[in-house]
Parts: C-alpha cells; sequence; structure tokens
C-alpha cells in the first residue's frame, strides 16, 4: 500500500524557523547566503536559494524570539531551509486563485537572478541619465537629497560600497572599521559620511522592522509565503551584541530598484511623483527603440479636434511591421505580488486592459487611413506590446485577460528586463522573436522572460546593451572614489 507522503504546512515552516533566535539563526541565514557568492541557488543543493534564505529571515525577524535555547548548526539550517523546500502553502485552495497563486512563485524568485549591475544602471538611466529625453514640465529632475541626504549617484556609490564590505565579512557590517577608514587621511571624506549615513537610513533593530511590516496589509493566510519581506526597506538589522547584519545581501542594492524608489519618492515628492515615473518609464522605452535602430520611431499621436486623444506611446517601424506600444509603470502591490485574485485583476484591469484598448484605438486609426496617421503605412503587418515597469506574469494569459478588451492584432505584455534584452537584439531581431513567441505555443506563457530567451542564438545569449554602456558610464563618474575607498 502506498502512503501519500505528507508535505509540511507553512505553519511547520514557521515554527522551524522560531526553535531559534533571531540572533544566532539570522547570521547562519547570511552565512548560507553569502556561501552562495551571488547565485541565486545552489547547483548541488537546489533547496539552498536566496529566495528560501530571504523567506526565513523574514520569519526569524516577524516571529523568532530571543527566549530559545537551540544551537543553530548547519544542519538546523539544512533542515529548515528543507522544510521550507518541501512545504504545500495551497492549504485546500482550488480553482483559479491557486492557479493565479502559482504564479508569485515567479515574482518570489524572478528578482533574485536579476543583473545587479543592470538594476544600477537601470535606475540610473531612469532618474540621473541627461540623456534621458523626458518632457522635464512633466517630469523635473527631483532632487533625491532631500529622500536621501546626498543626490541618488552617490546614494548608489554608497550601497555598491556596503555591498562589497558585506561580502568581505559574510553579511556582517563593520562599523570599526568603516569608522577607522573615516579617520585615514587618504580617505574621501564624503564618500565615508555618505556610507554612514546610508547604513542608518538602512538599519532597523528586529522590532523595528517588525513593526514596518504592520504598515502593510495583510494578504490571505494561504499566500502567507508571498507576504511583504520588512528586509525590502531595511535590508540591515541590528542584532544586538553591537552588530549590525545584512541577512540576505540581495536586499542592499534592492533598495534602488525602480520598485523601491517608487516609494520613497512618493514619501517625499508626493502625489505627482507616480506620473513622473510614468513618463520617465516612457521616455526611457524611447530610449531602447534607439538603441535597437528601428527604421523609424514616432512618439505618441494627438488625433483629437477639440481636445486631446492620445494613440499608443511609441511606433517602432522596421522591414515590413510596425509595433504599437504602450507603456505602463504601475506599481505592483503586495497583494498583486502576493497573487491575491480581486486585487490582480484590478491591477489588469487598470493597467494591461486600458493598454490593450488603446492598443486596439490605435490599430484602428491607422486600418481606416486617419490623416493624423499617415506616417504609418495601414498595410504593415502590427504588433501590440505593452511595456511594464514590472512583470505582470499573469498579463500573456487568457484565462487572465479574456475579460479584458481584445485588441484585435496579436499582442504581448513584457516587462522593461524584457524589453532591454530584445532591444540589444537590433530592431530587425526584435521583430523576429516577437513574432516567433506570438506564433508559437507558448505565446500565453507566464514566463515570457524565459519564453524570449528560446528564441536567443547563442551568440546572443548575452547580448551587450544599453544597460552595459549605462553602467561603465556610472563607473566612471563614481568608480574611482569606490576603488579608492
Amino acid at each position: 500500500m502506498n502512503i501519500p507522503k505528507k508535505y509540511p504546512s507553512w505553519n511547520d515552516v514557521v515554527h522551524a524557523v522560531r526553535r531559534y533566535r533571531p540572533s544566532d539563526f539570522l547570521p547562519a541565514l547570511a552565512l548560507a547566503a553569502y556561501s552562495l557568492q551571488g547565485k541565486p541557488f545552489s547547483s548541488m543543493r537546489k533547496y539552498y536559494n536566496q529566495w528560501a534564505i530571504a523567506a526565513l529571515a523574514r520569519e526569524s525577524i516577524l516571529y523568532g524570539t530571543e527566549d530559545r535555547d537551540r544551537e543553530v548548526t548547519v544542519q538546523a539550517i539544512n533542515r529548515t531551509l528543507f522544510t521550507f523546500d518541501q512545504a504545500d502553502f495551497s492549504q485546500g485552495i482550488k480553482g483559479k486563485p491557486l492557479y493565479l497563486a502559482m504564479g508569485s512563485f515567479l515574482y518570489e524568485q524572478y528578482k533574485f537572478q536579476l543583473s545587479s549591475e543592470h538594476e544600477i544602471a537601470r535606475t540610473y538611466l531612469l532618474f540621473c541619465d541627461p540623456e534621458l529625453q523626458v518632457d522635464r514640465s512633466k517630469a523635473p529632475d527631483r532632487d533625491w537629497s532631500q529622500v536621501f541626504d546626498m543626490p541618488l549617484e552617490e546614494r548608489l556609490e554608497s550601497i555598491r560600497l556596503i555591498e562589497a564590505a558585506t561580502f568581505l565579512h559574510h553579511g556582517i557590517i563593520p562599523i570599526v572599521e568603516l569608522e577607522a577608514l573615516g579617520r585615514q587621511p587618504e580617505a574621501d571624506q564624503n564618500v565615508v559620511k555618505n556610507m554612514m549615513r546610508t547604513v542608518e537610513d538602512l538599519t532597523a533593530t528586529i522590532q523595528e522592522a517588525r513593526d514596518s511590516a504592520k504598515n502593510v496589509p495583510l494578504v490571505p493566510d494561504y499566500l502567507k509565503r508571498f507576504s511583504f519581506n520588512p528586509l525590502e526597506r531595511f535590508p540591515i538589522i541590528n542584532i544586538g551584541k553591537s552588530s549590525l547584519l545584512v541577512p540576505q545581501p540581495f536586499y542592499l542594492l534592492r533598495t534602488l530598484s525602480v520598485g523601491n524608489l517608487f516609494y520613497r519618492g512618493c514619501e517625499v515628492f508626493g502625489s505627482a511623483f507616480p506620473s513622473e515615473l510614468g513618463y520617465r518609464v516612457e521616455a526611457y522605452v524611447g530610449m531602447q527603440l534607439g538603441y535597437a535602430e528601428f527604421d523609424h520611431v514616432l512618439p505618441e499621436i494627438d488625433y483629437g479636434t477639440t481636445s486631446p486623444k492620445l494613440s499608443v506611446d511609441w511606433f517602432a517601424m522596421a522591414g515590413d511591421t510596425v509595433l504599437l506600444i504602450e507603456c505602463k509603470s504601475a506599481k505592483l502591490s503586495q497583494h498583486v505580488l502576493s497573487g491575491e485574485p480581486s486585487k490582480t485583476e484590478d491591477l489588469l484591469k487598470r493597467s494591461v486592459g486600458k493598454a490593450r484598448e488603446q492598443i486596439k484605438n490605435t490599430s484602428e486609426l491607422i486600418n481606416g487611413g486617419h490623416e493624423k496617421f499617415n506616417k504609418i503605412p495601414s498595410n504593415m503587418n502590427q504588433i501590440g506590446l505593452i511595456v511594464t515597469a514590472e512583470p505582470i506574469y499573469c498579463a500573456n494569459d487568457s484565462n487572465f485577460h479574456e475579460g479584458l478588451t481584445n485588441p484585435n492584432i496579436p499582442c504581448l505584455s513584457i516587462s522593461l528586463d524584457d524589453l532591454e534584452s530584445l532591444a540589444a537584439l537590433g530592431a530587425g531581431r526584435m521583430v523576429e522573436v516577437l513574432s516567433a513567441v506570438l506564433d508559437g505555443p507558448n505565446r500565453e506563457t507566464w514566463n515570457v522572460r524565459d519564453t524570449i530567451r528560446q528564441h536567443f542564438s547563442k551568440e546572443e545569449s548575452l547580448p551587450k546593451n544599453l544597460l552595459d554602456d549605462a553602467y561603465k558610464r556610472f563607473q566612471a563618474a563614481r568608480g574611482q572614489k569606490l576603488i579608492n575607498s
């Protein structure tokens, strides 16, 4: 008789974490994270991965107590990571909610597989690069010193330096060494001062980190695995014992991702900031299209007579094909990231649904020969492209977009990260790859990133792109101080 295997529940994961004092457990997790040397997971032990370490650190911060006496051994870390790997989080949830929750694994894991250099470069291009052709009346150059007490470029530099220091010390912030560095006559005092300010801004006690999580609305119990991690805001934890710790180094650079800057910007710059970010994302997409060297790139067209009526944000023509591109910068809430059905459906209507409607209207205006669209031949093949600042994984699945407007042309939703890889191929190959994805069996994929890359040749798998150039410019401007320090 075969007895069904009983998988641990999410509560079993929490109980496993609570066996240990956070002041012992978090440093052991940091050591495990740094042992992966920046890789998302171990090729030898798949349950050793960065997202598991991040989730276990969160549970220790939120629910651990110092009133424990179990020793944290290597075997204990192995057992806890394995319990996480085996846990059944579904708790009897079925149908569409379970299907949607499965996509939360992508949100959980995808971010740990991104290039840290590209994350820095994207932020640099969006907010610091003078070459970004954005209307400054709609998106003024903000003074990020109001947020960080230093320019954004210097904040980027400080994060990078702190990250380097913690790698040398396996997650420990060497405050004594940083203070000693400040006393060295050859040290750049502004760099050291910025590092100390940044450490202070990103540090919380366990109780402070726990309190910060209370400000984020709770998700349903069956989605607890994917709930908010306070390390997103406070990646450095004061665990007592005169020690500052980075339990999961990934979150240091994560604090300067576009998504995190959205919240910091809104806190200081107010309600105008989301629309400003939208204009910057739109201009950034135009920059990527220029890098791809399309035959013609046209901005949105106002076809109104008495009041503005706007087309899609961009038209990009290569050969016999025109891409109708609509940009969306909507921030994904924790409910969406966790896979809560009602919140995800609201996002799809507000973001993807409106984009599909805009693509449909624009396509009909071109096909109908509207005079304002005479620069776009009506006999060209049309592809609709929705570019979102962050990936919306279910956007290409008919189970989720079937209730939205049908654009009546092939249409794909991609993220900025996907666009960057495609633009690096050049316009002609970009169109070829998009056509292949849309004509293929995986056009309704949840992981469009991998589906796109399946069509890359071996030589195209790691193409040089605009972000590589931007990171070199950032290094040229800031890198010498980094090397000296």
